[in-house]
């Protein structure tokens, strides 16, 4: 994952001299003007393997949702939804420009299995939710107006590319995990809901051992 920031040097002496109320401010102000991209992994279907697919999601000065990339209508129409299910969780539509690249760009992608990476990299990107390792996992999943993950097809070859590269695991849909139940090279997450993929990424730092003691046998395939 990749960040940029807004530079700005500070005087030690002026810090010092800073009234709080004044510090506070600006250190809010910082806060609101950071601009940040974030890469998740994604794929796309090819026959019975599976093509790697990066969204890129920058949030930058500006105004306007812009989705590029060669993506086809349901992906296009995807983008009221995945606001519409950010809002019904409670999170909020930064108003910012948002970028949103499915790369390489030179190649078609179809469907709407796009929908949860995209949605996670807008919270990511505003700064809603820290996910530092939001890129080390391989996500997919159609979303619903209330945030409901829906089924994508493909898993098993998602699956397996997502070994492949060394990624740490998937997170699917529910009945998508359990279609790839049966490879056992790398862990799988099964969510229902968006909400379901904050815990995986907020753990990622405990052991395997850990997460199958956190999540219950069919939340976590393996």
């Amino acid at each position: 994952m990749a960040t940029k920031s807004l530079s700005i040097r500070i005087d030690e002496k002026m810090l010092d001299e800073m009234p709080r109320e004044k510090m506070q401010q600006m250190m809010q102000d910082l806060k609101k003007n950071r601009i940040m991209l974030i890469n998740i992994h994604g794929a796309k279907c090819v026959g019975i393997d599976a093509i790697p697919v990066i969204v890129e999601v920058d949030v930058a000065t500006g105004i306007g949702i812009h989705l590029v990339g060669l993506a086809d209508a349901a992906i296009k129409e995807s983008l009221l939804r995945i606001v519409t299910s950010l809002q019904a969780l409670g999170f909020r539509i930064p108003g910012r420009k948002i970028v949103i690249n499915l790369a390489p760009a030179d190649m078609h992608k179809k469907g709407s299995g796009y929908d949860l990476p995209i949605a996670l990299g807008i919270i990511a990107a505003s700064a809603q939710r820290e996910l530092p390792l939001l890129d080390r996992y391989l996500i997919m999943g159609e979303l619903g107006l209330d945030g409901t993950v829906r089924e994508v097809s493909g898993a098993l070859p998602t699956v397996e590319l997502a070994a492949k590269n060394g990624m740490e695991g998937c997170i699917l849909p529910r009945s998508s995990a359990l279609e790839a139940s049966e490879y056992g090279d790398i862990d799988v997450y099964g969510v229902e809901t968006m909400e379901e993929v904050m815990p995986v990424l907020d753990i990622l730092y405990m052991t395997r051992v850990q997460k199958e003691r956190f999540f219950n046998e069919a939340d976590y395939i393996r």
